[in-house]
């Protein structure tokens, strides 16, 4: 990367015809849709009007850029005005003199050190990007640069991440729909691509927002993403049989009796197969002829049968 910097700070700057605004709004590459279509999608998207952010912008679809273009245009624009990361660097003293390191007159430019930092943040910047990696990778620095050096911004990751958006919407780069699973092709041009809005995302996590936070802080960040407080059914199955197991262990110390080395557990006495049926063969016989009322009734006057049929349990 050290010689693609050289390389660019000689070519000088491009015709003024060639430049783009900064914070030049997002195109799409599908054709228009109705606003009554596109009002029908946005209530089954439980999308509402309301202010949006550089963030939420670079991770709309295509279909999303069109709905906000139509139902939510003024908050749209207007996050689009000024892209919160070229207010947090328009000094360009802070930038390592960005304006001398594009000028191709200048005798000043960056020094060692601040190569090997731009080297770095453009190492991120493909990380976070791999679908920018093509055969065509020169041309597409050039194009990236070459934005850069029209707003005499340095080439620092935020700052390659608004080139990338720009040109890349704008259908000037080589993409690798391959890198990132997004197709078979190996690098295609334009927007016309099925896969274009997956294209222009980053494809990595922002590490520097990310790293520090607990996981208590990380959840509340993404509570939108982790809403599901559900318990997974193998989770819950496991959970009730580990429950299970502890009651029974629990039931049988209570019954238990341990002498040395012998244990005997007094396990409650269980009703298997048919019910019991008396010893005495007459007084079988008696209750089986009798009715449930007459059964009833007999317990009622005579306590003698009604023990004799509570031992019967």
């Amino acid at each position: 990367m050290y010689n693609q910097f050289i390389a660019t700070r000689k070519k000088g700057r491009r015709p003024a015809t060639e430049s783009n605004t900064a914070g030049a709004a997002k195109t799409v590459s599908i054709s228009a849709r109705s606003k009554s279509e596109l009002k029908e999608w946005g209530e089954r998207m439980n999308l509402t009007p309301g202010p949006r952010t550089q963030s939420e912008i670079r991770g709309m679809s295509s279909q999303q850029v069109l709905w906000e273009e139509a139902w939510n245009g003024e908050e749209y624009n207007k996050a689009l005005a000024l892209p919160d990361k070229i207010k947090a660097h328009k000094d360009i003293d802070s930038q390592w003199k960005a304006k001398k390191f594009w000028d191709a007159d200048s005798t000043e430019g960056a020094t060692p050190d601040e190569y090997k930092a731009l080297t770095a943040d453009f190492k991120k910047f493909i990380d976070t990007y791999p679908q920018y990696k093509t055969p065509h990778a020169d041309e597409n620095n050039q194009r990236l640069f070459d934005w850069l050096r029209d707003r005499h911004m340095a080439p620092i990751f935020s700052n390659l991440v608004l080139a990338f958006e720009a040109t890349a919407m704008e259908g000037r780069l080589w993409l690798s729909p391959s890198a990132i699973a997004a197709g078979k092709e190996s690098e295609v041009f334009g927007t016309d691509h099925h896969a274009f809005h997956l294209l222009v995302q980053p494809q990595r996590r922002n590490a520097d927002a990310d790293d520090g936070l607990s996981a208590d802080e990380y959840l509340e960040a993404n509570k939108d993403v982790f809403a599901d407080k559900r318990v997974p059914p193998i989770i819950a199955a496991r959970e009730a049989k580990a429950n299970a197991t502890a009651a029974h262990f629990a039931q049988a110390e209570t019954v238990s009796a341990s002498s040395g080395s012998t244990k005997v557990v007094n396990y409650p006495q269980e009703q298997h197969a048919v019910p019991p049926q008396p010893d005495k063969a007459s007084f079988r016989k008696k209750i089986n002829s009798m009715t449930a009322d007459q059964i009833q009734q007999e317990c009622s006057i005579n306590p003698t049968f009604k023990k004799a049929l509570d031992q019967m349990e």
